[in-house]
């Protein structure tokens, strides 16, 4: 049998994870540099292979975190690259332009993502506690300028839906106001209806990871795990179950972004897509969703586990196995180029 030159030209997509394959706290894992050089060529600035980002992390509208990971990765990432947890959330955003809602962010993300999304008439979760110091009396609050807050905050409509972007700052806060306001149907003044007659108000959340891998050796919470102590606590104060639209991994719409960007590259590059790869470190987000995307795509998925994230197994995880495990992401890498005969060189 002859033997299979390698291509130059690439038939396959990556679907990289950040946090634990790329990226630890923002910073560069060991290899990954150099790794990323062979997507783009020594001296290149952009991927010759078809790439998303895809991170349940988020926090920053698109283009904002492009421009971050293109400093950090050295090399520029367009947004269309960028697939965050709540990116998929622009759909329903676009349904509450004009309508009063919560937003649930930290710091700078809660005034920049709402109207990079469309929302027009928001109050963050901090904003409203300031306004109501009474709804979590544990805390001391700042002097409440009213000058400084948005109008909507004063006046009678109710809250019409809530966006939890982050997890919060204080999670007991956040609990005991998004349960204050579920119960009155928007409103803090209202009796709280605990006969569940009418319909509750919209949640959307982004991310059901309940822990990702940090600069600590142990994996921390984040807002998979706020969300359980929220559904908590409102199970205790309603009796009822808390109805909540979740995004992000391991969700399929979040898989549908990933799709439509990399056929979108592979068009504009003049390549085929036909196989795209997985790369990630945690088995019940990265694994398990690109699984699901399998059942229904047009496309082959390919899931490459790697180690030193949230994974830390010598072999498989018996609950979402992977097609192949690896140490790190040089290794994903290579272990890609092999299978697909693509040998970055020829493009040199």
């Amino acid at each position: 049998m002859a033997r299979l030159e390698p291509s130059a030209v690439s038939k396959f997509g990556l679907a990289l994870d950040l946090d634990g394959v790329l990226l630890r706290d923002g910073v560069p894992m060991p290899r990954v540099l150099e790794a990323v050089r062979r997507l783009t060529g020594q001296n290149g600035t952009t991927s010759r292979v078809p790439l998303v980002f895809v991170s349940n992390n988020g926090g920053l509208p698109e283009r904002d975190y492009a421009s971050v990971l293109s400093s950090t990765l050295q090399f520029n990432v367009h947004e269309n690259q960028v697939v965050l947890s709540h990116t998929p959330m622009r759909k329903p955003a676009a349904e509450f332009t004009n309508r009063k809602v919560l937003v649930v962010a930290r710091n700078e993300a809660a005034t920049k993502l709402p109207p990079a999304y469309g929302l027009t008439k928001f109050i963050s979760l901090t904003d409203f506690a300031c306004a109501h110091p009474q709804l979590w009396p544990l805390k001391t609050y700042p002097p409440f300028l009213a000058h400084l807050m948005p109008s909507c905050l004063f006046d009678e409509t109710p809250v019409e839906g809530i966006f939890i972007f982050q997890a919060p700052d204080d999670w007991g806060e956040a609990i005991q106001i998004i349960c204050d306001l579920v119960l009155g149907n928007g409103s803090i003044t209202t009796p709280q209806d605990v006969s569940g007659v009418k319909p509750q108000i919209p949640i959307f959340l982004a991310n059901p990871d309940v822990v990702y891998q940090g600069d600590h050796h142990v994996p921390r919470f984040t807002v998979g795990a706020f969300l359980m102590c929220l559904r908590t606590m409102y199970k205790y104060a309603s009796g009822r179950d808390l109805e909540v639209k979740v995004y992000g991994k391991p969700d399929i719409f979040t898989y549908k972004y990933v799709e439509e960007s990399l056929q979108q590259q592979a068009d504009t590059l003049g390549q085929k897509l036909e196989v795209i790869y997985a790369i990630g470190d945690n088995p019940s987000s990265d694994i398990q969703g690109a699984d699901n995307a399998s059942l229904t795509s047009n496309y082959s998925w390919f899931t490459i586990l790697t180690r030193g994230g949230c994974f830390h197994g010598q072999d498989n995880d018996p609950r979402f196995p992977a097609k192949a495990v690896v140490t790190d992401f040089s290794d994903a890498l290579s272990l890609v180029f092999q299978r697909e005969s693509y040998s970055p060189s020829k493009t040199e």
